[in-house]
């Protein structure tokens, strides 16, 4: 990963620019006016169904399944954290009681070009809910 890396976000549920639910739209919004799009890209992983929003669980790029979201690239990364890392549940320094974590991977774009970016994934892959096979959050 290299340092430029830090500046990209992959989001793969309610922070899509396509989503339209009332959960998540005032970031949306906030992320609209911070970051630009590279566009729809994909990580390795597994994607789950919590009720209202999605849960990612990356994989072993072996396994052959997806989260498909899309990557922006972030004006500044350390403001939007100070808000985007509470709206995900992700305390500072991060808690086993967060449902999420913040960690770096590697997404693919939609033109098959690789990009370091940040993703908040699942701390625990979650028992007995439903998992969404086609990798995309509706």
């Amino acid at each position: 990963m290299s340092e430029d890396d830090r500046y990209h976000l992959f989001v793969y549920g309610t922070l899509m620019r396509a989503a339209s639910g009332a959960l998540g739209a005032r970031e949306r919004q906030r992320l609209a006016c911070g970051a630009t799009t590279l566009g729809a890209a994909w990580v390795t992983g597994q994607l789950y169904d919590l009720g209202g929003y999605p849960g990612a669980v990356l994989a072993d790029e072996n396994r052959g399944v997806v989260v498909h979201g899309e990557v922006m690239r972030l004006a500044d990364p350390d403001a939007v954290f100070r808000w985007l890392d509470p709206y995900e549940d992700v305390t500072p320094g991060g808690s086993p009681s967060d449902l999420y974590r913040r960690i770096l991977t590697c997404a693919t774009l939609a033109n098959g070009t690789r990009r370091g970016c940040w993703i908040y994934t699942l701390r625990r892959a979650p028992d007995g809910l439903k998992v969404l096979s086609n990798g995309r959050w509706q």
